[in-house]
């Protein structure tokens, strides 16, 4: 009865094995396919503009800050802007007004003006959504930090604050970082839009008027 069991058992634990790394190497593998910058980018390219959109992400609260809960924000990169727009959804206790955000990297802290989307009830607490300009040497610098940057959303009666950690910051900065780039690569093969050829035109025009003194 042993002599049968035995081998049978060797062949189960073997087997049980097998099954436990295959499983281990497809998860490592969806995580990798997951996790791959290209696959949280949406890109619209046209002949005088290219739009980059990264897709919706969330962005823990610090520990001990009035937020609610984790903010929910998306990206949104245009060739044709010297700016980024970054869309954020804030959990509050009460309807507040947020006229202003803070952007600490480093040694540096950036206020920008808040642009209010709506505010709505949700569950006991109020969702405001919002978006904020950021300028593209900021963005710039945003992605070589080795930290993450911390958003600070300035209301009349409290300040919520969201943070990446470090190693989940590192892969949403490659993602940024590639956004950024796919927007620059694009750029050199766009032609002039025509407002920005009927700026030229309007400008040569103004410059032949006042060299004739007309």
């Amino acid at each position: 009865f042993l002599s049968i069991n035995v081998p049978f058992a060797r062949y189960m634990f073997c087997f049980k094995r097998v099954v436990a790394i295959l499983f281990l190497v497809l998860c490592l593998i969806a995580d990798c396919r997951a996790s791959s910058p290209d696959k949280n980018l949406i890109m619209k390219s046209m002949p005088d503009v290219t739009v980059v959109f990264v897709n919706p992400a969330s962005m823990p609260k610090v520990e001990g800050s009035e937020a609610k809960k984790d903010m929910s924000y998306d990206l949104t990169l245009d060739s044709r802007s010297d700016s980024v727009s970054f869309t954020a959804s804030v959990l509050t206790a009460s309807p507040t007004v947020i006229d202003m955000v803070q952007i600490t990297y480093g040694d540096s802290c950036v206020s920008l003006p808040v642009e209010k989307i709506f505010i709505e009830p949700e569950g006991s607490a109020w969702q405001s959504r919002l978006r904020v300009y950021i300028p593209k040497d900021l963005f710039n610098n945003l992605l070589y930090c080795e930290y993450s940057p911390t958003f600070t959303w300035v209301t009349d009666a409290s300040a919520p604050m969201f943070r990446h950690k470090t190693d989940k910051w590192l892969s949403v900065r490659q993602t940024f970082r590639l956004a950024d780039e796919v927007i620059g690569r694009n750029r050199v093969y766009e032609r002039p839009s025509k407002n920005i050829l009927n700026d030229i035109e309007n400008d040569i025009e103004q410059g032949m008027e006042e060299f004739l003194g007309l």
